[in-house]
C-alpha cells in the first residue's frame, strides 16, 4: 500500500510540474502559476546570479516571454523520485529583443533546459533550471555556422 501511495504521489508531482511548465510557458497564465508555488518558492539559473523568489520568478517569466513572444516549449521528459521531480524540456522561438545577452535575430532558435523541482505539500518549493548556453550561442552568433547547415563528410 505505501508504495502505491507513493506512485500516486510522484504521478501528482510530475502533474504539478506538467501544469506548471504549460500555464507558465505556453499559456503565459501567470496569475494561475503563482498559486502552483510556495509563498517561499525559490528559483536558480544561470540566467541570473543571484535566487530569485517568487515575485521575481514571475517578472523574469514577463521578461523572457516579451523578448520571445513566439515561445513555445515542448516537455521531452518527467522523471519523479519522492518529493523531487526532473524535467527535460526544448524551448523554440525567435528573440525579438535582445536579453540575457541575447541579441534580438529574425532567427527562431531551438534550447534544451534541464530542471529539478522540489514539491512540498502539494506545490512548488524550488526550482533550478540548467539551459544549454552553447546551443544559443552557437544559434544566435552571426559568425559561427549553425551545424544543421554542416555538411560532414
Amino acid at each position: 500500500m505505501a508504495l502505491q501511495t507513493e506512485h500516486y504521489r510522484q504521478l501528482a508531482n510530475k502533474r504539478l510540474v506538467q501544469n506548471n511548465l504549460n500555464l507558465t510557458w505556453n499559456k503565459a497564465k501567470l496569475s494561475i502559476v503563482e498559486s502552483l508555488l510556495t509563498r517561499d518558492f525559490v528559483y536558480k539559473t544561470r540566467f541570473n546570479e543571484a535566487f530569485l523568489n517568487r515575485d521575481e520568478y514571475l517578472a523574469y517569466v514577463k521578461v523572457f516571454r516579451r523578448a520571445m513572444p513566439d515561445l513555445v516549449l515542448t516537455i521531452e521528459e518527467l522523471m519523479a523520485e519522492g518529493s523531487r521531480v526532473m524535467s527535460r524540456v526544448t524551448f523554440s522561438g525567435t528573440v525579438h529583443q535582445d536579453f540575457f545577452g541575447i541579441p534580438a535575430s529574425d532567427r527562431v532558435i531551438a534550447f534544451e533546459a534541464i530542471s529539478m523541482w522540489d514539491i512540498r505539500f502539494g506545490k512548488i518549493f524550488s526550482l533550478e533550471t540548467l539551459l544549454d548556453m552553447a546551443s544559443i550561442e552557437r544559434q544566435v552568433s552571426k559568425d559561427l555556422p549553425i551545424i544543421d547547415d554542416l555538411t560532414l563528410d
